[in-house]
């Protein structure tokens, strides 16, 4: 019951960005949302999160509020009790300045047979921006064990 009302919360938090996003528009959604705890880390490095909000006010404002709105956690299955069924290569990562997701991977970890979790020490939600040369070798170096 928790869950359910947790996820019915998330869901309306996010129709209240996209109501946002339609109302006022993309650049001042993209200034708000990246005021989020969320994206702490990307806000200490300030050409980064310059260029990030520079890529995503190109972004269309319908389709964004429709990704939104759709895309919502709230409104995604949960699909945590299949974890345990899972058998195939499983790569992990988090940030290790994102204190949720970090959490969530080590949960995940935890239910995956022979997952492999990587938590990138220095980033936050958005590894793949704030440590790309990491990233990439630690998604390389995991292909390259499950390429055979």
């Amino acid at each position: 019951l928790v869950e359910h009302h947790a996820r019915q919360a998330r869901a309306r938090a996010d129709d209240r960005w996209a109501d946002l996003l339609l109302a006022q528009g993309i650049e001042a959604f993209v200034a708000q949302w990246y005021q989020l705890e969320l994206f702490g880390s990307l806000r200490r490095r300030p050409r980064l999160l310059a260029a990030t909000v520079a890529a995503r006010q190109q972004n269309d404002t319908r389709w964004i509020a429709r990704v939104i709105r759709e895309l919502s956690p709230g409104r995604q299955p949960a699909l945590w009790s299949g974890l345990e069924t899972l058998k195939l290569p499983t790569l992990l990562l988090a940030g290790a300045l994102d204190a949720k997701y970090t959490r969530l991977t080590q949960t995940m970890s935890a239910r995956i047979a022979g997952a492999t979790l990587e938590i990138v020490p220095r980033a936050g939600h958005n590894i793949h921006q704030e440590r790309p040369a990491r990233f990439a070798n630690l998604l390389l170096n995991f292909l390259a064990t499950v390429s055979d």
